[in-house]
């Protein structure tokens, strides 16, 4: 039975096909950096390297497009993804150049969490609440637990210890090697709907941080998973208050942030936690940090930057015209994704708009590196390829 789904997959998914195109123009629509408005730079054309179709039937009818979150993950010369038009569950290793199929992998439903390379394994969550634990080079599974509901947050490996978040908000130490439950904590299930895919989990020291629907965060102890303390930085009524984003600790201060804009740098240093500064913004969606800066992605099309060192102070702010998914700072630059596909990289300094494309469909995941630059995959199965 098996071979004949996966003969029906290959023969529904169509041969590999890998498009190299040249950048021939500016693309489409404009972003307007605001401290910048007085005196706008013309922006240069993307570096778009190239084009590659995983799922051609499916970029052929586009309605047939999902809201793949999962991405992809990078492993030498192959990248490794759920594959599935529908999200079945085929999780496959390709290569990147040929298109070459190495292995197949049946996980039995849709991949839900972001796809990791650990020291040459593959770990992953899918919706059944099933993680798998499979080596890269040959497709065969390590080991298969169960949690008590699905995961969308990206796997944290801290040593040997694999920490999970599920959707209901229980956490899991794992054991890396066998796949043996060492602890869970329950945080208690969440009070209404939640947002997909919030902030992982964080490892300061001996605990484990999670970010809760309700806006609190809870620390844990990484060995044994006893609670150590529970904090809400602002109390807030708006609807949706998940912690989401990139959250970062540096020198004892937890940097956080929220779906309901709230940005906050909380001292844990000792369980007597307290927020040392907050600051409001339009609904955040993402953040990433980088070299003492804190950049936030807004549902609004926003993207900001803030100064850790000066009290959160902004630094600049820059219109991209739609609703962030994904940031990624590189080394000069700062790449911004949206809902609508629209790709965005601003100079990491003052914000600037250095160029913008269009993939021409939602991207959520988080992108894939390689040796030539950064992949961004969108809900049509489309591998976007950018010069950074």
């Amino acid at each position: 039975m098996k071979s004949v789904r996966l003969f029906f997959l290959m023969a529904l998914t169509g041969l590999f096909t890998m498009v190299t195109e040249m950048a021939t123009g500016m693309a489409t629509g404009m972003a307007t950096a605001r401290a910048a408005a007085d005196n706008p730079e013309a922006m240069s054309r993307p570096f778009r390297l190239r084009t590659i179709s995983f799922l051609p039937p499916v970029n052929h009818d586009k309605p047939l497009g999902r809201d793949n979150r999962s991405g992809l993950a990078v492993h030498g010369d192959a990248v490794i993804g759920d594959f599935s038009p529908s999200g079945e569950g085929w999780v496959g290793s390709r290569n990147f150049n040929s298109g070459k199929v190495n292995w197949w992998f049946d996980a039995g439903s849709e991949v839900t969490s972001p796809m990791v390379n650990l020291g040459g394994f593959v770990v992953f969550g899918t919706r059944n609440g099933k993680i798998f634990k499979v080596d890269v080079t040959t497709g065969k599974r390590a080991w298969e637990g169960s949690l008590d509901s699905f995961t969308d947050r990206r796997p944290v490996l801290a040593g040997n210890i694999l920490l999970i978040q599920s959707t209901a908000q229980v956490l899991y130490g794992i054991d890396y090697q066998t796949g043996k439950s060492l602890w869970l904590f329950d945080a208690g299930f969440p009070e209404g709907l939640t947002v997909v895919g919030g902030a992982a989990p964080v490892v300061s020291g001996d605990i484990v941080i999670a970010g809760l629907a309700s806006g609190e965060v809870v620390a844990a102890g990484l060995q044994n998973g006893k609670l150590s303390w529970r904090a809400n930085p602002v109390v807030s009524d708006a609807r949706f208050r998940d912690v989401v984003g990139e959250m970062h600790v540096r020198e004892g201060i937890l940097y956080l942030t929220r779906y309901d804009g709230i940005v906050a740098a909380v001292d844990i240093r000792t369980s007597d936690t307290r927020t040392v500064w907050q600051e409001k913004y339009p609904a955040i969606a993402t953040s990433a940090v980088r070299n003492g800066r804190l950049y936030l992605g807004c549902v609004n099309g926003d993207v900001v930057s803030l100064d850790q060192n000066n009290q959160g102070r902004q630094l600049w702010r820059t219109v991209t015209g739609a609703p962030v998914t994904t940031l990624t700072a590189a080394e000069t630059r700062i790449v911004a994704t949206s809902s609508t596909g629209r790709v965005t990289a601003m100079d990491l300094q003052s914000g600037a708009t250095q160029w913008h494309d269009s993939t021409g469909y939602s991207v959520t995941a988080q992108p894939m590196f390689t040796h030539d630059g950064i992949y961004f995959l969108t809900g049509l199965g489309n591998a976007y390829g950018y010069r950074l």
